[in-house]
């Protein structure tokens, strides 16, 4: 046989002696990389998704103004004042407002609108509310609100009126220690199809009312806007990534290029070690676990080493080092490991490298010739143990 490394050896001895082990490995590796493959490439399925079919939008905003009736040197009368933060009640005391809904639709729609416009005003000290009255400004239908077409409930509010009323209120409970606030209020009801999906809904948009001595102002009146989008399913042929795309096929080939090659390489009989070699890599594994027992030095020849005892193996010899509390010396000139103890010595002659009679690390010995042994008694004292 040819030179091997102690990783080569190894791994032989491994393969060898967990052939059914590795051999179900590869084969589940096997079965795994053909379900994959199978799955991703010959059959993928189908899988859900939704596209877009229609989209629509819808605006629901206020706007306000107040008209002067009173003619002064500022301002003329019956001039409209519009869409203005602060107004004078001195001079327009009434707020003409009007709320609008519009929407658009990208197929088509046709919605009935029902909406009631109230004024809320009540009384609140400390987020408590003291007293609360709701009055109706105005309501509004509509039967057929196409995309596009506007929907207008147009109102108004005479705040010098509505200070009054406060005051009556106020008058007739003794007063309270609250603040007033004044709300304006639109509940709109929609009703039909839109985008040819049915509509059902209900929805509120304030704003409010401040005053301030002869000033009122109107705040929130900002447009709210909605959008939605309407969706259908359908099913495609599923996609994957490349790591399954490629990764199935890759584990498919490589776990059963290693099968067949793993069962060429058994039923040739590569895998298969001989005792010379099972012998070197337990050696080579001995030398590598008990390396630190082990001290490299030189031998001498000493008369008074009366016994020699050949030990089988290197653990073996580790274990008179161990009991006795000595160290292993190794002779790398004459290839021996030996424990010297008084008059004898303990002495592990390691096989030789399989092939070529090397070791693969550098400074383990290889073979002792007979001639090289520790120096000791005649032959018929070799083997005598004490």
């Amino acid at each position: 046989m040819g030179p091997m490394n102690k990783w080569l050896g190894q791994l032989r001895l491994r393969l060898h002696d967990n052939t059914t082990a590795f051999v179900v490995a590869l084969t589940v590796l096997v079965l795994a990389g053909g379900a994959v493959t199978y799955s991703t490439h010959i059959s993928p399925g189908t899988e859900i998704e939704q596209r877009e079919t229609a989209t629509w939008s819808s605006t629901a905003m206020y706007t306000h103004e107040a008209t002067v009736q009173t003619e002064t040197p500022v301002f003329t009368e019956n001039q409209t004042l519009s869409d203005r933060s602060v107004y004078l009640r001195s001079v327009a005391p009434e707020l003409d407002g009007r709320f609008v809904y519009g929407y658009q639709a990208s197929e088509s729609g046709t919605l009935s609108a029902n909406a009631t416009v109230t004024l809320v005003t009540r009384s609140v000290n400390e987020e408590v509310e003291l007293w609360r009255e709701e009055r109706q400004l105005a309501t509004g239908v509509e039967q057929s609100l196409g995309p596009g077409e506007e929907f207008v409930v147009p109102f108004t509010i005479n705040m010098t009126e509505q200070q009054q009323r406060v005051a009556s209120i106020e008058n007739q409970l003794g007063g309270t220690p609250g603040e007033t606030e004044f709300t304006v209020r639109t509940r709109l009801t929609l009703t039909g199809e839109r985008n040819g999906a049915p509509v059902e809904q209900t929805s509120t948009y304030t704003f409010s009312i401040d005053t301030n001595g002869q000033t009122y102002s109107v705040t929130g009146a900002t447009p709210e806007r909605a959008d939605g989008e309407q969706t259908e399913q359908y099913r495609v042929t599923a996609s994957y990534g490349p790591i399954r795309s490629v990764g199935g096929p890759v584990l498919l080939a490589g776990s059963l290029l290693c099968l067949v090659g793993f069962a060429v390489l058994h039923l040739t009989g590569s895998l298969a070690l001989s005792d010379v070699e099972r012998e070197w890599l337990a050696f080579r594994s001995d030398a590598q676990t008990f390396d630190e027992w082990i001290t490299r030095g030189t031998l001498s020849v000493d008369e008074t080493v009366t016994r020699r005892i050949d030990v089988d193996s290197l653990e073996g010899l580790v274990d008179v080092a161990i009991d006795s509390n000595r160290r292993v010396i190794l002779d790398e000139s004459r290839g021996l490991f030996v424990v010297l103890l008084e008059e004898t010595v303990y002495q592990y002659d390691p096989p030789s490298f399989p092939g070529d009679g090397q070791l693969a690390a550098p400074g383990t010995p290889t073979s002792t010739a007979p001639d090289d042994r520790a120096d000791g008694p005649d032959e018929d004292n070799d083997n005598e143990a004490t």
